[in-house]
C-alpha cells in the first residue's frame, strides 16, 4: 500500500508510507475501489499497489465531495467487531475526529453517478 501519512485523517492513526504489523488487519478485510480514470479524484489517502502490469489506482481511503457535501470511503472494514479489533477501532476513531475538523474539506468533486461508478456492483 501507499499511505500519505501525514495526512490529517490520520493523525490519530500512527503509520508509515507502507503497510506495517497495523495494516495486516485491515487489508484482509478490505475492498479497494478501482479509481483509474476518475482523474477527478485526488490521490487516495491510502491506496493498493497494484501490479505493475496493469496499474490500475486502487482507493482504500479517499476523499471527495458531492457537490457541497464532503464524502470519505474507507473500503476496509471499521464498523464490525470493534471490541476485538483495537486496530480497526482506531482508524475509525482517526477518521470520525477528521471529519469533525475544518481540515475535512476534500479537493476533488464528483457527481452521483461517476460515485456509482467507481461503487460498482458494490
Amino acid at each position: 500500500i501507499h499511505v500519505q501519512k501525514d495526512h490529517p485523517a490520520l493523525w490519530d492513526f500512527p503509520t508509515e508510507e507502507h503497510a506495517n504489523w497495523q495494516w495486516w488487519e485491515l487489508l484482509t478485510t478490505s475492498f479497494p475501489l478501482d479509481l483509474t480514470g476518475k482523474a477527478r479524484v485526488d490521490e487516495p489517502i491510502v491506496q493498493m499497489i497494484d501490479n505493475w502490469v496493469r496499474a490500475h489506482q486502487l482507493g482504500l481511503i479517499f476523499e471527495f465531495n458531492i457537490g457541497e457535501s464532503p464524502v470519505m470511503v474507507c473500503a476496509t472494514d471499521i464498523v464490525s467487531d470493534l471490541d476485538n479489533r483495537i486496530v480497526a477501532r482506531q482508524l475509525r476513531h482517526s477518521l470520525i475526529e477528521y471529519m469533525k475538523r475544518e481540515a475535512f474539506r476534500p479537493k476533488s468533486e464528483l457527481s452521483i453517478q461517476e460515485f456509482r461508478e467507481i461503487l460498482g456492483n458494490r
